[in-house]
């Protein structure tokens, strides 16, 4: 019972991040909260309208970007405790899913300390960052609660369920191009407009391999948490990427691509 009543709670918390992020996208005082980076940067000289003293303050705590890296401390140190805890008994769905959690935290950790390169002065607003942990921490929460609701059918000796083969697919192009994509980026002069691969069509690629990898994760569980955690990741990261958009169509000269994260769509 406590475990539905926590699962009811993720839900709840995604359902208002979400609000958040389309009400901040909509509201041009709070549009400043999905900046972050070089969109940031080139929105810190714009004066900002003081008519609400609580509200100009908390509009201007920020963090340093390079935080970024705690997001993936959080989830693989969440994804790596409860699969080797669990994996054993877990179906095999289950264990799948924290299976690509793992490596995938631990990729991006890896590209985060190693190959992206982040400016001492590149910043991203606090709630930016709390909402990042909050997630990489649900995510991990929601395969537990899963798991643990459905411990009827768990199995000593897990069989291979074919059906993860279209998710296992998924994971694996999204993982090897964002991959392939991160590593471009770092190479690509500061905010300069990156031009490999899947940027010539999109401007952010990079964010549709996530969608593609949370997609994968969503498949494998099934469930409404997961489902309205994949509806966050695309919320957020498409307002994000039409931010990014909008910012190299004023401070590139090059040829922007028409998308912004789903080739043909946005």
């Amino acid at each position: 019972m406590i475990l539905k009543h926590v699962d009811i709670i993720l839900q709840i918390f995604y359902a208002g991040a979400i609000i958040s992020v389309l009400l901040a996208k909509f509201y041009p005082k709070l549009n400043r909260l999905l900046k972050y980076g070089k969109t940031l940067d080139g929105s810190t000289n714009k004066p900002i309208e003081k008519d609400n003293r609580l509200l100009d303050n908390l509009l201007q705590i920020y963090v340093p970007k390079y935080w970024f890296f705690h997001f993936y401390v959080v989830s693989l140190t969440l994804s790596a405790i409860f699969f080797a805890l669990l994996h054993w008994g877990l179906k095999s769905k289950d264990a799948w899913s924290y299976f690509l959690i793992l490596v995938h935290s631990f990729r991006r950790l890896v590209e985060n300390l190693f190959i992206l390169r982040h400016s001492s002065k590149s910043k991203m607003h606090l709630s930016h960052y709390l909402v990042g942990i909050f997630f990489y921490s649900a995510i991990n929460l929601n395969i537990i609660i899963n798991t643990s609701l459905g411990e009827d059918d768990l199995q000593e000796e897990p069989e291979l369920d074919y059906k993860i083969f279209i998710p296992l697919f998924l994971f694996l192009i999204g993982f090897g191009d964002q991959f392939l994509n991160h590593f471009h980026l770092s190479k690509t002069i500061k905010y300069n407009l990156p031009s490999f691969g899947m940027f010539k069509l999109i401007c952010c690629a990079h964010y549709f391999d996530e969608i593609l990898i949370y997609t994968s994760v969503y498949l494998l569980l099934g469930n409404k948490t997961s489902l309205i955690s994949l509806i966050w990741v695309i919320v957020n990261l498409t307002v994000s990427s039409i931010e990014t958009r909008n910012y190299y169509k004023i401070n590139n000269e090059g040829k922007i691509p028409k998308w912004s994260i789903i080739p043909f769509v946005i």
